[in-house]
């Protein structure tokens, strides 16, 4: 429990460290991600952040695809660092059988996680774009 709060901490500063070092230029033409172009979305620490929430205009750039693309990365990277952490519990074990039990739980939670969030984009995919046609999400 101790090592997601560290995570959590660690994650939280490293994304204001982000957003504090990168400057932003509201009202000029460095704001947006295109020259003189507004919806094409704004410049930020964390990259082009579309305006359009839906991606009905002429840019077809959405800002809900955008979060699920975010979320989708930053879920992958924690499963990954879950992985690690239950591959580092098995190591670390010297054979106490609870911690190995506890690394095993780990890794298999971490993996569980991962094929939900391939999944779930699958079927995103499939559902929302190829059968539904909602617009945003391309």
């Amino acid at each position: 429990m101790k090592i997601i709060k560290l995570l959590t901490r660690a994650s939280i500063l490293f994304a204001l460290i982000l957003t504090l070092s990168n400057p932003v230029y509201a009202g000029t033409e460095e704001a947006y991600c295109v020259s003189g172009n507004p919806a094409s979305g704004v410049k930020t620490a964390i990259g082009c952040v579309p305006v359009d929430f839906f991606g009905t205009g002429p840019s077809g750039n959405s800002f809900v695809g955008a979060l699920i693309r975010v979320s989708i990365g930053l879920g992958s990277g924690f499963a990954l660092i879950m992985m690690l952490y239950g591959t580092f519990t098995i190591i670390s074990s010297a054979g106490s059988p609870d911690k190995l039990k506890l690394g095993q739980e780990i890794i298999t939670s971490a993996v569980m996680g991962l094929i939900f969030i391939v999944l779930s984009t699958v079927l995103m995919n499939f559902i929302g774009i190829n059968i539904l046609g909602l617009p945003g999400l391309n």
